[in-house]
């Protein structure tokens, strides 16, 4: 080989060397900016010793130690398990797993702990091992994993409660209807034989218990569109009077047949923002109650006031009241109760657990005060609007 092309040889290795040299130096200048801008924590860990000998910036972040701080101490330190308090070393968890994705908790310099996910990976440099490992934090995913387990058990919680329910409503429907149709059987086939009086009272006993029939019927259907969605809230401007007059209106044969005095104390012109259908349901199922519950020439006042910002409704008797165990069982559907035992099926608690649905679609909320033998108190709230 002559000397110019030995040059030319040399100077082709040169370039070779040189565009690889470059190559390297770009590769690395890559990791480097990997490791020191990741928003995850690298740490390179001594295989035979188990301390930390580096570490990327973010790691006074996660950890709470600077990157001084840390070299030199034991991964240990850092590492808890998952189902105890006890620190384990990567170290040892790589011997006796290799390189895997891991789970655990990291404890920080201030001895909180955060969950973390750990990418563990070994590295042999010149009879020296080395462990890789990369730590994420993982606390807004376990936060929104214990959401959803939470959410489970609530939905899981309230389809027993309405298996409950229906299985309530299917028993207290058969016993109605069975009951309807054994007053109508004697009216039917022993009319002429049975005494005014006796006409009158399986007549009473069938409109009681028609009517009452009808209410749940209603509130029934207005629940199962209210959980269906169908049912869809568009608030508007309305006049509350208006509101409470035909819902008087409606019941008030009801409380003129036992004599009960209903006082509407609200101003004129107070206006509300909400669904009209909805507060209507909520107040006929209130002053319902309060005339099912109050004795003849008893007193129903509907009061009115305003309280920051929203309309505060009460309907007040004075009838047979209740005790704290029943007002604790008010507005739960867990705590829908039978009428078997109901004198002409006086309500199995369906009225008010739509009441408390319908105000808080509103925001607003509904409670009872009440004491045994002098009445009761049912307020909601439902938001103000004027002009």
């Amino acid at each position: 080989m002559d000397k110019e092309n030995l040059n030319y040889d040399l100077q082709e290795y040169a370039k070779l060397l040189e565009e690889k040299v470059d190559s390297a130096a770009s590769e690395i200048s890559k990791y480097k900016k990997i490791f020191e801008e990741s928003p995850d924590l690298f740490l390179v860990i001594d295989g035979d010793t188990a301390t930390i000998e580096e570490a990327n910036p973010v790691c006074e972040t996660i950890t709470g130690y600077t990157q001084e701080e840390i070299v030199g101490r034991p991964d240990s330190d850092l590492f808890v398990k998952w189902d105890s308090e006890r620190t384990e070393s990567v170290l040892d968890h790589t011997k006796m797993y290799g390189s895997v994705l891991s789970s655990r908790m990291l404890r920080k310099k201030d001895g909180s702990s955060i969950p973390v996910d750990l990418t563990i990976n070994t590295l042999k440099n010149d009879d020296h091992n080395l462990i890789i490992v990369a730590v994420r934090d993982i606390t807004e995913r376990v936060e929104q994993e214990e959401q959803i387990n939470r959410m489970n058990k609530e939905l899981k919680a309230l389809n027993a409660s309405k298996d409950k329910f229906f299985s309530i409503l299917a028993h207290d429907l058969k016993n109605l209807f069975g009951t309807l149709i054994g007053f109508s059987d004697i009216l039917n086939f022993e009319y002429n034989e049975l005494e005014e009086k006796e006409k009158e009272f399986f007549i009473s006993k069938i409109f009681n218990i028609s009517k009452n029939s009808y209410e749940l019927l209603t509130n029934l259907l207005d629940w199962a569109r209210s959980q269906s969605g169908r049912m869809e809230f568009n608030p508007e401007q309305f006049e509350l009077t208006d509101v409470a007059d035909d819902v008087l209106k409606l019941l008030s044969p009801s409380a003129e047949k036992k004599n009960i005095t209903i006082i509407k104390d609200i101003p004129s012109q107070t206006q509300l923002l909400g669904n009209i259908n909805m507060v209507k349901t909520i107040l006929r199922n209130l002053v319902s109650n309060s005339i099912k519950f109050t004795k003849d020439n008893g007193e129903i006042r509907i009061h009115f006031q305003e309280k920051g910002g929203y309309a505060e409704i009460s309907v007040i008797d004075n009838g047979s009241g209740m005790s704290r165990e029943q007002l604790s069982a008010l507005f739960s559907i867990e705590k829908i109760k039978t009428s078997v035992d109901n004198e002409d099926m006086q309500g199995t608690g369906l009225g008010l657990v739509l009441c408390k649905e319908f105000c808080e679609k509103h925001n607003g909320r509904i409670w009872a005060e009440s004491t045994p033998g002098k009445g009761s108190i049912f307020t909601f709230t439902i938001p103000l609007f004027f002009e």
